[in-house]
């Protein structure tokens, strides 16, 4: 959308391209040319979060052309990721695998270092946390819950974000439980270890 009469501009949105629906929120590159072309790039090493592209056009001043270019990223920043801490023995160290960014087509819940010879963890989100503290751990009540295979003390939860305007400023926190771990820190239930909690609020 280039406008062709007085001050000129370039909108630009992105689009799901499983679906070719725009999502995330309308932006708008100010240019003094109506000269102006797109140039898009898919990324390599299969992650996506390098894909984007350039907005190449020309700007005039005193009489002189100069061609300009401006980068468009389709995953940004992200929002926030803040780490509590609170886990217990055993229950290994919770992480993400990238911006917590609407579009995030890889977006990853991952687990590491937990106890050697446990088979099991669960993820544990919750979008209305409490805790509850037991023994050495503090625990989230549980919300949406995912088994998954621990493999020498890791495991993966993947969860796409979906390309939706709507995921915007969407809040959670995340932790892993880990069952049949050899010691008891928590009296009330014997063999399960926590990990740390993350809190997470869904950003571009």
């Amino acid at each position: 959308d280039i406008d062709t009469g007085g001050p000129k501009w370039m909108r630009y949105r992105e689009l799901d391209p499983a679906t070719c629906l725009p999502c995330g929120q309308q932006k708008t590159l100010n240019i003094s040319s109506y000269w102006a072309a797109l140039a898009s790039e898919v990324g390599g090493g299969g992650s996506g979060a390098t894909d984007g592209g350039m907005a190449v056009f020309v700007e005039v001043n005193g009489g002189i052309a100069d061609v300009m270019a401006q980068p468009v990223e389709a995953l940004g920043a992200g929002g926030s990721v803040t780490d509590f801490g609170l886990g217990c023995a055993g229950g290994g160290t919770g992480s993400v695998n990238g911006p917590v960014a609407i579009g995030n087509k890889q977006f990853e819940f991952r687990l590491t270092g937990a106890v050697s010879g446990a088979p099991v963890a669960v993820h544990n989100m919750n979008f209305s946390p409490n805790y509850l503290s037991c023994g050495s751990c503090v625990g989230l009540l549980p919300g949406v819950l995912h088994t998954r295979p621990l493999v020498a003390g890791a495991a993966v939860f993947p969860s796409p974000i979906p390309c939706s305007a709507s995921a915007l400023g969407v809040f959670l926190e995340s932790q892993w439980i880990v069952l049949s771990v050899p010691t008891v820190p928590c009296p009330q239930f014997a063999n399960i270890a926590t990990s740390n909690i993350q809190e997470l609020i869904v950003g571009e």
